[in-house]
């Protein structure tokens, strides 16, 4: 099906300015962020594996709706990349399971308990959705996360999965209380 774009013009004085910024938020901004998609990822020509998150910034307003990847090199670089350092793999190691640890911690530290290497099912049904608060940064021009932690509205806001839970817990009530009135009937 195509679309008529002839139809209905939209009025213009003659600028447009795109309503999400195509720069990275700056250096040190704090943002309410969530999780779009995890998964397994290489770069082009390597087999070499990271785990590749794709966040969307829902605060601060000015950057809402805004989309970029992170990438956390769980096993360090690639050994045949052009930046890799065996000296820094360690570091770089231990740097991205605690980066790892502390968003699994934030969206209910549900990857963590499953004790084997993780697959992208995992990573979907443990993480994506999830909302926290990220300390952005930038590096070679594109948004980089520098920290993560709570999401500081978390308390103050009732999940699917607990109105959910509490809708069923109800629902076994109501079905229990019903099964003892019919105790009484004699057939």
């Amino acid at each position: 099906m195509s679309i008529n774009y002839w139809e209905d013009l939209p009025e213009s004085d003659g600028e447009y300015t795109q309503s999400v910024s195509s720069d990275p938020a700056p250096e040190g901004t704090k943002g309410l962020c969530d999780i779009l998609e995890v998964k397994w990822d290489s770069m082009p020509g390597s087999e070499h594996e990271h785990i590749s998150i794709k966040w969307m910034i829902a605060e601060p307003e000015e950057y809402n709706g805004k989309k970029f990847y992170h990438n956390i090199k769980i096993d360090g670089e690639d050994p045949a990349g052009q930046y890799y350092k065996a000296d820094k793999q360690e570091k770089i190691k231990k740097d991205a399971r605690n980066m790892l640890a502390a968003i699994d911690k934030n969206a209910g530290g549900k990857l963590f308990a499953i004790r084997r290497l993780h697959t992208d099912d995992d990573f979907k049904s443990c993480l994506e959705g999830a909302r926290m608060l990220l300390a952005l940064g930038v590096y070679n021009n594109k948004q980089v996360v520098r920290g993560v932690s709570a999401n500081p509205n978390a308390g103050s806001q009732v999940s699917k999965q607990a109105e959910n839970s509490s809708v069923a817990e109800n629902a076994g009530r109501m079905f229990a209380e019903a099964a003892n009135l019919n105790d009484d009937i004699p057939f």
